[in-house]
């Protein structure tokens, strides 16, 4: 599906203005015209009137205020992963390597340009995080918890309430369980609970025993400490149930049993760090030359196919959105569920950033 064009509309303004009330007061939220400006020689009240001009007659939009027009990008879809490791008796060998290779997989997703999270649930001395990662407060999050050999999918439903603030809405979600056992919650409930809790579908992956496997003596497991052990390279138990969830929601099934996970994490990075373009995400434009960037002082214009543009408001947070608007997520401009809808469905509409005008607020 074509995406709508996205131009960045610069108005003409000198610094000085650009860091003040700007092009204040802003278009109404409604689309409908501003006051025109003040004849020359009269008093517009504190902060004066309009710079430049906003034109709702025929071919609306902004007139030759508009210097410069550039194509801005869209933004990349952020993702999530929240890691589940087994932390039972048997399961020191698979922790260790998790322990070792968390910051390679970390670093090869933001290689991607990819802006991502990630969440550890598993008990904190038997699966540290070093740094970098694991002292990036804005990148990594640590849930404390005891995941035992049954527990690989209720643990991160058990303990969502701890994690839910560090997730986006926008973000692409990655659950990666590493264990050496079946899961004590069937798989189809997992499924049907954590879309509910998420509100969003989830990409589940994968790294266990796989179905039809040999199982382990359960002492000969803990005494190993390794989640395969034995000629065989047996696990405790299969993970059938994991296996059947990483099939339903496209992810990867690795077997825990690899000799070398060299080759497992780079699968399991590729299948993650997938560069998306989001059509209701922008990246917050420079500004052309002679203009400061104030982020009270941009507006999202949409035009419609064949009618008038809108201005569209900024709702404050992804919270804010029970209508049209938007918001900003660090640097990045994303417009609200039900806008994203109209504007991904409108083949020649246009999304503009307008910067210089204060902006409008619902």
């Amino acid at each position: 599906m074509r995406r709508p064009a996205l131009t960045l509309v610069a108005l003409a303004l000198p610094v000085a203005l650009a860091a003040g009330p700007g092009c204040s007061p802003s278009p109404p939220p409604t689309g409908r015209p501003p006051t025109p400006p003040a004849p020359p020689g009269s008093d517009a009240g504190p902060g004066g009137g309009w710079t430049g001009g906003y034109d709702a007659g025929p071919g609306g939009g902004f007139m030759e205020c508009a210097a410069q027009t550039t194509q801005a990008e869209s933004g990349l879809q952020p993702v999530d992963v929240i890691w589940v490791v087994d932390r039972s008796g048997s399961m020191r060998g698979e922790a260790d390597i998790v322990q070792r290779n968390i910051n390679d997989f970390a670093a090869a997703i933001g290689s991607s340009g990819i802006d991502y999270h990630v969440i550890m649930v598993s008990a904190m001395e038997f699966v540290s995080v070093p740094a970098p990662l694991g002292v990036d407060p804005e990148r990594f999050l640590y849930v404390q918890h005891d995941v035992q050999s049954h527990d690989g999918l209720s643990a991160p439903l058990d303990r969502f309430a701890d994690y839910q603030a560090f997730l986006r809405p926008a973000a692409a979600t990655h659950f990666v369980v590493v264990t050496d056992d079946e899961s004590g919650l069937g798989w189809s409930q997992f499924q049907t609970d954590m879309t509910a809790a998420l509100g969003h579908a989830f990409t589940f992956h994968t790294i266990a025993s796989p179905p039809g496997s040999r199982h382990c003596d359960p002492i000969a497991c803990i005494i190993q400490q390794d989640g395969c052990t034995g000629p065989n390279g047996d696990a405790a138990d299969n993970g059938d149930r994991y296996w059947a969830l990483s099939m339903a929601t496209g992810g990867q099934t690795l077997s825990i049993c690899t000799p070398d996970w060299t080759g497992l994490f780079s699968t399991l990075t590729a299948a993650i760090a997938v560069p998306t373009p989001l059509p209701c995400r922008y990246g917050l434009p420079e500004p052309p030359a002679g203009m400061a960037l104030d982020r009270n002082q941009v507006n999202v214009i949409y035009t419609p196919s064949g009618a008038a543009e809108q201005v569209l408001p900024n709702v404050g947070s992804f919270d804010g959105c029970a209508g049209q608007g938007w918001y900003y997520e660090g640097d990045d401009i994303v417009v609200c569920p039900a806008t994203c809808d109209v504007v991904s469905a409108d083949m020649s509409g246009r999304v503009d950033i307008a910067l210089g005008c204060a902006t409008v607020v619902i």
